[in-house]
């Protein structure tokens, strides 16, 4: 029996599943996008922006190609305040303050998911100038505007929920009394509310009822944006007086100041509002540098990009569904969006100091909010749509590298792989095989090569790589697989320039000496690792046929050389043994080779004398029965 084993070492490297879209950065040549940016995550992979100052809305898919852009003809107002959202529904919503009558109102407007106004409502309020901060969505879908209101004649500052339905109709508006400028309120994991204006926190259960009000007092920081939720209580932001550094502030989920201090970092500016991931961190953006904290506020993460020295200030970041980041902001008075890997990379990385953050002691007082009834009513505003069109540019995406390695020498009847032996993956795969996987098996010698796709099938490589079949080694141990039990035996390896050999007994000559009966096999690997084996089964057998007969024996009954029979040293068959007295009468015969004569007729011993034997027989020499052999002779009996 004869097989081989092949032995070959190969590199294989993890097939990761290519997506869509590479880390880049590319600019909208919009100079009138303005900076208030935001950005939420879209359908399939992509996202959009909106801009708070110029209220236009760009759609990009998965590779940060623009694919529309809308204006929306607001009102004017004397103060921009406003905000953006994606909708569970798979639209977008957006509110303003805008002028209307000569009273400051809130105009909410609802999208759908390419931009298209549901329906657009004006809040119906004559008696309060609006502050509106921000806007967020229940599990429902309904909507929720908060922020501050002034009464237009004796100025009493409130603050405002007013939760809207779907439609655009008011469910209910509650007014609080602790007033203040500049906020914001976040959805909480209970479904309510925390609103935020300066330093005093506000939480409230769905329908606006005050579950605590909490107060934190430091006389040089400034407060803006909404708070954001972690496992075990709320961040947010704000910004020291004077050196415009921002710092961040952690309460646990009934109000408490954790560690009764806040964490100033030395980034400067006003504050980002932090980005929760689904790792239970949370994420800014410090003009070109992105950073993660835990929930603790330690920095586990930090990266900075840039282009051409290119000054860029990050507005915002979000993450898709499969936890991408992608960040938006200006660069030399266009907008920007980056998408980066899960570490944050965006093909462009710049260095970056490491974030300096101290502790500095805070204080804090819980007081009482009064939520009270207000009606308010929305009606109906027309507000008209214009599509724009805008060219992009692409400031930077990553350089890969492919290689499928050298020209390779395999054994012969072995597959291979090949794949890329760089570390990156790519949008696309197109062998010449016409495979279209990352990563091939190859049975057979010849060229083959890869073409590859990456930066959402823009950029193109390929690769090249021939597989030779190195010449087996013929191995035959078969011969005879009988041997004479008195002829020696040599099993001998093939001729084969720089193998090495390998017997069944662990020798490592060019040849075998075979003894004994058993299984013998060399394995022989030859000077580029590939194993060939052959393997025998050695059979000892007699090849000639020595019998001998006595010429006399004793049958007197005293244990010794009582039997006549012959001795044989080999197999046979015809066997036939008789025995003729003087007279030529047959005495004794015998078919079976075990059964010899004992010297007795007819149950009675023979007398002394001379008797006659004939033997017939054919031995078995290798397997094969020869020809038939007939011995005469004579043997005595003597007692």
């Amino acid at each position: 029996m004869r097989f081989y084993i092949i032995i070959i070492s190969l590199i294989l490297f993890s097939l990761q599943s290519a997506v869509a879209g590479e880390p880049v950065i590319k600019t909208v040549d919009d100079p009138a996008a303005g900076t208030k940016l935001r950005i939420v995550p879209t359908t399939a992979g992509g996202w959009a922006v909106y801009s708070l100052e110029e209220f236009k809305l760009f759609s990009f898919d998965s590779c940060g190609v623009l694919l529309w852009s809308k204006a929306y003809s607001v009102p004017p107002s004397t103060w921009n305040s406003n905000d953006f959202l994606r909708t569970r529904s798979g639209g977008f919503a957006f509110m303003t303050r805008v002028l209307v009558g000569g009273v400051d109102a809130t105009i909410v407007v609802s999208l759908d998911g390419q931009g298209n106004v549901l329906w657009s409502k004006v809040v119906d309020d004559p008696q309060f100038n609006h502050f509106p901060y921000t806007l967020s969505e229940d599990a429902q879908g309904n909507l929720f505007f908060y922020g501050n209101v002034s009464h237009v004649s004796n100025s009493p500052v409130n603050n405002i929920i007013c939760k809207i339905s779907t439609t655009g109709s008011v469910l209910w508006t509650k007014h609080y009394n602790h007033g203040g400028i500049w906020g914001g309120a976040t959805r909480t994991s209970d479904n309510g509310l925390l609103a935020r204006t300066g330093s005093t926190f506000i939480k409230t259960d769905n329908a606006g009822n005050v579950q605590w009000t909490s107060q934190l007092f430091s006389t040089s920081t400034y407060s803006y944006y909404a708070p954001e939720e972690v496992s075990d209580g709320y961040i947010f932001t704000t910004y020291t007086n004077g050196s415009n550094y921002i710092n961040f502030h952690k309460m646990d989920k009934l109000g408490n100041l954790v560690g009764g201090t806040y964490r100033s970092t030395d980034f400067a500016g006003q504050p980002p509002r932090p980005r929760p991931r689904s790792n239970g961190n949370i994420t800014c953006v410090f003009g070109n540098t992105v950073v993660e904290f835990d929930k603790d506020l330690n920095v586990v993460s930090q990266i900075a990009f840039g282009s051409g020295g290119a000054a860029f200030s990050g507005t915002d970041i979000c993450f898709l569904s499969d936890d991408t980041p992608v960040a938006t902001g200006t660069v030399a008075s266009a907008l920007f969006v980056s998408k980066m890997d899960a570490q944050y990379h965006s093909a462009c990385d710049v260095a970056s100091p490491p974030v300096a953050i101290s502790n500095i002691t805070a204080t804090q007082s819980f007081t009482s909010a009064i939520a009270t009834s207000y009606p308010l009513a929305m009606v109906n505003y027309n507000l008209t749509v214009s599509n724009l069109s805008f060219a992009q540019t692409t400031l930077c995406r990553p350089v890969k590298t492919l290689s499928l390695g050298p020209d390779t020498l395999v054994c012969q009847g072995t597959s291979l792989t090949l794949e890329n032996q760089t570390s990156d993956t790519f949008n696309s795969y197109l062998w010449s095989t016409g495979a279209v996987t990352p990563a091939i098996s190859v049975s057979q010698p010849g060229t083959y090569w890869l073409q590859v796709r990456y930066n959402c099938e823009e950029d193109m490589l390929t690769d090249t790589i021939a597989i030779v079949e190195q010449p087996g080694v013929e191995i035959d141990l078969d011969g005879n697989s009988q041997s004479c039990d008195s002829v020696r035996r040599l099993l001998r390896a093939p001729v084969c320039v720089g193998c090495t050999f390998a017997w069944s007994d662990g020798t490592t000559a060019d040849s075998l000496e075979v003894t004994a009966a058993g299984t013998y096999w060399l394995t022989v690997i030859d000077s580029i690792g590939c194993a060939y084996n052959d393997t025998v089964q050695v059979e000892i057998v007699k090849c000639d046929c020595f019998v001998y007969l006595p010429s006399a024996f004793t049958p007197d009954g005293d244990g010794l050389n009582e039997i006549f029979k012959p001795l044989y040293d080999c197999d046979m068959q015809d066997y036939r043994l008789r025995i003729f007295n003087r007279w030529g009468q047959e005495i004794f015969a015998s078919n079976v080779q075990e059964v010899g004569w004992n010297g007795r007729f007819k149950d009675v011993a023979v007398p002394i004398g001379i008797y006659v034997y004939r033997l017939e027989y054919s031995p078995i020499i290798h397997g094969n029965v020869e020809a038939l052999v007939v011995k005469r002779g004579r043997v005595v009996v003597i007692y």
